[in-house]
């Protein structure tokens, strides 16, 4: 391909000078353009925003004041938005004609074509915000009249965009009326380099909302209190490069010459970090005898990053070739084409976002004043998103059609595709806490449904996708028998494809430390009821980490070759060459250290039904890492043979030949340590049914590793000649070499749910009780090979002259070799407290003294889980089919097919299960 390329280049430029000196002496016209484009740009910005201690208070006080109070909105925002971008829409266009009949000399074509563009954009966006804060204190005081709504939010955004556009468009048209020589060369470099890089941080924000009543009814408006910070970089490239080339000629016996040369560099780099330091929300309405209801809450803080960097490749090349020939004018055209596209991608993406020490607060406090409360929300959640894709569509077309006979057409493709990705996130959340604690004496009122969680997760997403296509179409008329034959065709296609993507994904969940050095955060709900009746709302507590990550590669490349031929003893011959080279690796994490749900509800002289709880603690790691090769050569080859019976040669060759390499590998890994449920409900002298419980601690991982190779090769030969000797032969050769590695744990040490009702002097049924502690691992290791093989032959036979010598020659070589290891191990161990004793499991102790009623149902259980799974699959399919019509001459006809496969699998699957129990007591 090089080769041509630069004959076609020195050509050039000695038809540019030799058309000048003919012009000169009055010889054939001769035409030269030359036209050359060369842009560079850069683009630079940065944004910065910082604010500190910014406050709002309102602070309404009302003393034999009656009425209502309107809405309070309170906010602290800081935003930063950066964006650098270029865009490069260079336009070429070159038409040359020639209106020489067939009996003129030919002229002299050149048309020279070259762009090059450089791109660069970077973007810098940071925001920060310091301590934060909103403050809203409403008091009443003999004083009745409803609140207004709350909404207080401290919040953080910084965004950085940095994109690069090339659009170049290279056009070239040449039409002669005669025989001539017109030469067109094609050019177009693009390097595109794009990084963001965004920053926000919040540290110290708070939202603080307290409300005080003192013989004041009325109700209380609803409560929104939020802390957020996010992040965002995006880099992108896209070049959509055309090169478009047309050459016709009138006349016979010519010379055409393209050459394209395309090449694509692109990189992108895109990097977020989001970071939350002592975010929080804290409402503390305090009513003295003063009934009304008490409005929704709901308490945020929330951190999200993400990074995304992603490059596209639209390269579209496109050259055709026409010569009308004729008997009377001569014959022997040449046509050449040669085209070449380089493909070079990277993109990385890095997104991390952190919290520390987030924690929400909801502690209402009634004394004689009645009144049911509204429901509670509070939530501390992380998340941290990366992804990193490449794509390349470059497209390949060249088409030749000759109107003569004995006539030369060659084109040659050549397409090289370089993809890596990168997608690394992470997502730590250290000491997240909710607190409800809502308190009642002597003050009737159904309690609110609380919700809590504390959520972390994580994602990363690395892909390569190459969507190549190379289509090559030749065509010769031929002439009759008085003009002869022997034309010649010859197609060359070459593809090489390397991908490589890398997936990683953390995230942890851990507890704090408070002022004494001991563990904290988790969920609490812990109301108390004092000669105040009512019924319990819901209660629904959960801590979940999630960790997710996905490396793929997706290689579509499409050959395509046609070549036909009116004439006899003509020579044909198409190559393909196809080489994919895949790895893929993906790696998650996900980490769940102390993670607790607390659940103690008190009543003392208070009757009423308790509401249902749910608590529930789970981690899930998923790792997958793919590699799909969707290959497909076709080859077809037509002759429609002479007139008579011709003694010229036929021949048709084809060769086609594939190799596959996929390396897939996929870690998982789960680990749960101190997860713990604990549901205390105490009633004294308070009748009413308990609520069912439910408790869980969850842990799940899962690892795949899949390759897949669904090659195609199809070749189809027809020859119609006469009595002379035709030959076709196809060979077509296929290797598969594929590696897949999954392994998963999957790791829980010492959970244990509790339910420990105690009941004096209390009337009422018991909830039925669902506990459980799971593991779960699976692996799976998985390679398929679906190669398929067809070729099929046909020769017409003779026109009744015997004599003819008609050869076929089929050979088909596919080689597999396939190795899947899958590993899987789960574990459940409970351990030791601080005294020795064995701790974990589940427990269920409901206590009853003086207390009539029935229990519940109890149902409890552990269970491991562990799977693994390695398969191969060959599903290689080879057809030959050979056809011979021929007369009293020589029929030869010959198949050889050669199949190989190699397999090995392995699958490990362990579960283990350590001092697990079950206890359950009732003493009533």
């Amino acid at each position: 391909m090089k080769r041509i390329l630069a004959v076609a280049a020195a050509t050039l430029g000695l038809l540019v000078g030799a058309g000048q000196a003919a012009a000169e002496s009055g010889d054939p016209a001769a035409q030269a353009a030359g036209q050359a484009a060369s842009s560079g740009q850069a683009a630079g910005t940065l944004s910065g925003a910082s604010q500190s201690q910014p406050t709002n208070q309102n602070i309404s006080v009302r003393v034999l004041s009656p009425g209502s109070s309107g809405d309070v909105s309170q906010s602290n925002t800081v935003a930063s938005d950066a964006t650098a971008a270029n865009a490069n829409l260079t336009g070429q266009s070159a038409d040359q004609t020639q209106s020489g009949p067939c009996g003129c000399e030919g002229g002299t074509q050149a048309i020279g074509q070259e762009a090059d563009s450089s791109q660069a954009a970077q973007a810098l966006s940071v925001a920060k915000q310091d301590g934060a804060s909103n403050t809203n204190i409403p008091v009443r005081v003999l004083s009745p009249g409803n609140d207004g709504d709350v909404s207080q939010t401290n919040s953080v955004e910084s965004d950085a965009t940095a994109a690069n556009l090339n659009a170049t468009g290279q056009d070239a048209d040449q039409a002669a009326g005669g025989s001539g020589t017109q030469a067109i060369a094609q050019d177009a470099d693009s390097e595109q380099e794009a990084a963001a890089a965004s920053a926000a941080e919040q540290s110290g924000a708070t939202n603080t909302n307290i409300s005080v009543r003192v013989l004041s009814p009325g109700d209380d408006g609803s409560v929104e209190q939020s802390n957020s910070v996010d992040s965002s970089a995006k880099a992108a490239n896209l070049n959509l490069t055309g090169q478009d080339a047309d050459q016709t000629q009138g006349g016979s016996g010519g010379t055409q010459a393209i050459g394209q040369d395309a090449d694509n560099a692109q990189s992108a780099g895109a990097l977020s970090a989001a970071r939350q330091n002592g975010a929080s929300n804290t409402n503390t309405p305090v009513r003295v005898l003063s009934p009304g209801a008490g409005g929704n809450v709901s308490q945020s803080s929330s951190v999200a990053s993400s990074a995304t960097a992603a490059n596209l490749n639209g390269l579209e090349q496109g050259a055709s070739q026409s010569q009308a020939g004729g008997c009377g004018c001569g014959s022997g055209g040449i046509q050449a084409i040669g085209q070449d596209a380089a493909n070079t991608q990277s993109a990385a993406a890095l997104s991390g976002a952190s919290q520390s020490g987030a924690s929400n607060t909801n502690a209402p406090v009634r004394v004689g004043s009645d009144g049911d409360d509204g429901n509670v929300s509070q939530s501390n959640s992380v998340g941290s998103s990366a992804a990193a894709g490449n794509l390349n569509l470059t497209g390949q077309g060249a088409g030749q059609g000759q109107g003569g006979s004995g006539g030369t057409q060659a084109i040659g493709q050549s397409a090289s595709n370089d993809q890596t990705a990168i997608a690394l996130s992470a997502a730590p959340q250290y000491g997240a806490s909710n607190s409800n604690s809502p308190v009642r004496v002597a003050s009737d009122g159904d309690g609110g449904k609380v919700t809590q969680s504390n959520d972390v997760s994580s994602s990363a997403t690395a892909a390569n996708l190459n969507g190549l296509e190379q289509g090559a179409s030749q065509a010769q008329r031929g002439g009759d028998c008085r003009c002869g034959s022997n034309g010649i065709q010859a197609i060359g296609q070459n593809a090489s494809n390397t991908q490589g993507a890398l997936a990683g994904s953390l995230a942890v969940q851990a507890p704090g430390r408070d002022e004494c050095g001991c563990s904290s955060g988790g969920n609490t709900n812990a109301p108390v009821r004092v000669d105040s009746e009512g019924d319990g709302g819901w209660v629904d507590q959960s801590n979940d980490v999630s960790s997710s990550a996905t490396a793929a590669n997706l290689n579509g490349l499409g050959q395509g070759a046609s070549q036909a031929q009116g004439g006899s003893g003509g020579i044909q011959a198409i190559g393909q060459s196809a080489s994919n080279d895949q790895t893929a690796i993906g790696l998650s994490a996900a980490l769940q250290y102390g993670a607790s749900n607390s659940n103690s509800p008190v009543r003392v002289a208070s009757d009423g039904d308790g509401g249902k709880v749910s608590q529930s603690s789970s981690v899930e790691s998923d790792a997958t890492a793919l590699n799909v090769n969707l290959t497909g050569q076709g080859a077809e080859q037509v002759q429609s043979g002479g007139c008579g019976c011709a003694s010229g040669i036929g021949i048709q060759a084809i060769g086609q030949q594939a190799t596959s390499v996929q390396g897939a590998a996929a870690l998982s890994f789960a680990l749960q340590d101190g997860a713990s449920n604990d549901n205390s409900p105490v009633r004294v002298a308070s009748d009413g049914n308990g609520g069912s419980v439910e408790q869980s601690n969850d842990v799940s991982s899962s690892a795949t590793a899949a390759n897949l190779n669904g090659l195609g090769q199809y070749a189809s030969q027809a020859q119609g000649g006469g009595g002379g000797i035709a030959i076709q032969a196809v060979g077509q050769s296929a290797s598969n070499a594929q590696e897949a590695l999954a392994l998963s744990g999957a790791f829980q040490l010492g959970a244990s749910n509790s339910n420990s009702p105690v009941a004096v002097a209390s009337d009422g049924d018991g909830g039925d009780v669902s506990q459980s502690n799971s593991v779960d691992s699976d692996a799976k290791a998985l390679n398929v090979n679906l190669t398929g093989q067809a070729a099929r032959q046909i020769q017409s036979g003779g026109c009744g002259c015997a004599g003819g010598i008609g050869i076929q020659a089929i050979g088909q070589e596919a080689k597999n070799e396939q190795g899947a290891l899958a590993a899987s191990l789960a574990i459940q161990a409970f351990g030791r407290d601080t005294c020795g004793c064995l701790s974990g499991g589940n427990s269920n102790t409901p206590v009853g003294v003086g207390s009539h009623g029935s229990g519940g149902s109890t149902n409890q259980s552990n269970s491991v889980g562990s799977s693994a799974t390695a398969a191969n699959l060959n599903g290689l399919g080879q057809g030959a089919s050979q056809a011979q019509g021929g007369g009293g001459g020589i029929a030869i006809q010959a198949i050889g097919q050669s199949a190989k496969n190699r397999q090995a699998a392995a699958a490990l699957s362990a579960a283990l299960q350590l001092g697990a129990r079950n206890g359950r007591w009732l003493d009533n």
